[in-house]
This record gives C-alpha cells, sequence and structure tokens, in this order.
C-alpha cells in the first residue's frame, strides 16, 4: 500500500507541473568546423534600443571561421529590410555564404526570407526556440557590442558604431591568437593612432604576397572556447520516457505553473526533443524538457494481508449456514 501511494503522488500532474527539483542542462555541443573563411555566418537581431536617425535595430553578423563581425543599423524587423540589409553589406563584400544559422524568429520563417535563401543557394539552419546558446558566437558577440557602446557617453548608437566595431575587429582574440582583421585581411588594420609623419609605406612586393597567399591557404580553423565551469545534469529517464513536460521560458504572470504538458515525445537526440505541442510537431532543446511519470495503464496491486485465526463475514455466513444444514439432519435422525 506504501509503494502504491508514493507512486500515485509520482504521477501527479499539477505537481509535475509545478514542482521544479532539478533543471536539465546537457553538454555543450559543437559545431563542425569551417575550412572556408565566409561559408558559415550567424546572424541576430539586437533592439529595441534608442532611437538613434530612425534606427532602433541592429542586425548583426559574424563568420564562424574568421569571427569577422558586422553590425548594420535598420529601422525595422520586417523581413523585407532584413534581407536587403544582408545582400548590401555582407553579400556585396564577401559574397553568398554555404550556412545561415539564425534563430526561431518570425522573420526568417516567412516565405520571403526562404525564397531570398535559395535565390543566394544557402542552407538554412534554425535553433531551437529559447535556446541562445545554440547561436552562442553571435550572442557573445552582443556583449562586446553593447559593453562598447554604453561605454561611450553619446547615446547616439549609429554614429559611434563605425569606431566600436573597428576596436572588435582589430583585438586579438585569445583563442585563436590573433585578431579577425588579420584572419581576413592577412594583416593588422592601421588604426587612427598609428597615422604618423614618421610612419613609413611599405611598396608592394611580389614575394610578399605570394607568402601571405600561400599562408592564408594552409590556414586551419580553430575551434570556439568555451567559457565558465557549469555543472551538466541529464535526468536519465529522459532516454526512455514517453511523455514530458515543457518549461516555459518566457514572461510568466504571478502563479503560473513553470511548465506545461504532458507532451508525447516522437523523436529524441542528444541535444534535441521532437514533441507533439497545440497539435503540431515541434522541435526544442533537451535543457527545457523533463520527464513526466505516468500511472501505468494496468491496476496496481493490492497486497492480500493473511491473518491468523481470523474469519471473514463471507467465510463466517457460509460456515453458519453450513453447520445449521449438517445438524439438521442429526436431530431428526435422532427423533426417529
Amino acid at each position: 500500500m506504501k509503494l502504491n501511494i508514493k507512486e500515485c503522488v509520482r504521477c501527479s500532474e499539477p505537481c509535475q507541473r509545478s514542482k521544479v527539483q532539478r533543471h536539465t542542462k546537457a553538454p555543450l555541443g559543437t559545431f563542425s568546423l569551417s575550412n572556408v573563411r565566409f561559408q558559415q555566418i550567424h546572424i541576430d537581431i539586437v533592439g529595441q534600443l534608442p532611437p538613434s536617425d530612425c534606427y532602433i535595430y541592429l542586425l548583426t553578423m559574424i563568420d564562424r571561421f574568421s569571427r569577422w563581425p558586422e553590425a548594420i543599423p535598420i529601422a525595422d524587423m520586417q523581413t523585407k529590410t532584413i534581407c536587403r540589409a544582408i545582400f548590401q553589406t555582407w553579400i556585396s563584400r564577401f559574397g553568398c555564404p554555404s550556412i545561415i544559422t539564425t534563430d526561431q524568429g518570425s522573420q526568417t520563417r516567412s516565405s520571403l526570407y526562404r525564397e531570398f535563401s535559395e535565390m543566394l543557394g544557402t542552407n538554412r539552419i534554425r535553433t531551437t526556440a529559447y535556446h541562445p546558446v545554440a547561436n552562442g558566437i553571435v550572442e557573445r558577440f552582443h556583449r562586446h557590442l553593447k559593453s562598447s557602446i554604453k561605454a561611450h557617453e553619446n547615446t547616439q548608437c549609429s554614429e559611434i558604431l563605425p569606431i566600436v566595431l573597428l576596436g572588435i575587429r582589430t583585438a586579438v582574440k585569445e583563442d585563436i591568437k590573433a585578431s579577425c582583421a588579420e584572419l581576413v585581411n592577412g594583416t593588422t588594420l592601421q588604426l587612427p593612432s598609428d597615422m604618423t609623419e614618421t610612419s613609413i609605406i611599405l611598396p608592394c612586393n611580389e614575394v610578399f604576397v605570394d607568402r601571405l597567399r600561400n599562408t592564408m591557404r594552409e590556414m586551419n580553423p580553430v575551434a570556439t572556447s568555451t567559457h565558465g565551469k557549469t555543472k551538466f545534469y541529464v535526468n536519465p529517464s529522459l532516454k526512455t520516457c514517453s511523455h514530458v513536460f515543457l518549461r516555459i521560458d518566457s514572461v510568466k504572470p504571478p502563479l503560473c505553473q513553470p511548465y506545461t504538458g504532458r507532451h508525447k515525445v516522437l523523436k529524441r537526440t542528444e541535444k534535441n526533443f521532437t514533441i507533439e505541442l497545440k497539435g503540431r510537431t515541434s522541435t526544442v532543446s533537451i535543457d527545457r524538457v523533463k520527464p513526466a511519470y505516468l500511472i501505468p495503464t494496468c491496476e496496481l496491486k493490492t497486497p492480500i494481508l493473511q491473518a491468523e485465526k481470523t474469519v471473514s463475514p463471507e467465510t463466517f455466513q457460509s460456515y453458519k449456514h453450513q453447520s445449521a444444514n449438517q445438524t439438521a439432519p442429526d436431530k431428526t435422525v435422532t427423533n426417529r
């Protein structure tokens, strides 16, 4: 009986949706390294920012191989505006990328953006919702970009953006031991402080050009580094459970349950779960789910208690009935 009560309490759906014991934190995955510059880029949007020359958003892009960043001020987040900015800045300078990684924004799920990608011949990769770690390289760029903008007294973002990008592009990164400008141009950029009268302009040498070309060909990609020491935890029941509860990462009203569900599991991998969500198929990160414990469909077996020298009411009645039937004939025979 105690085991049955414990199982019923554990399988209570309202309690499972409300209680948070330990969040799932899967180990970080890795991207396949790009061997060519500007082959794979990551795109995101920053905003809403204070108005600056009618611009309130920033379209950010970064190359996975060289870490070359771009930030374009835009007035709105419409798909047409984003496609135009990508074509006029990145594609006009570096060509068409093979892979573009974005989040689950409505702009990248529209038919116009899909046709734009087909025209360029690029493959689209979309991260799972509420999982910025999957697009971490551009999210990390946002941290440096915002901190550099806030360090200036000028609140006009569009005016200080060029000098901020110049500083980020010339900064030496510890993981690759070089700046992104060196990986793109083969040499460092000349900063305003280097513009002195004593600076010497060296003529272009064919030997230097050939050596630079060979060096760029032999350059090997460097994997991105991870920051912080996070303890990972994945519930073992996630490997076999048939249903899961999904954590709500959006802003919730007071007294709102932190999980929804239960949701049926259709497919699972090391990083993602494909579940039934509101009548449709949705792919979510494993960090947002926890296993759902359900009551078995078969009836729970109730333990049978056997007491010594005790008689049940049914047994007592049948015993009394049998005794009366057996003693009556004896008395009749005796009387006879």
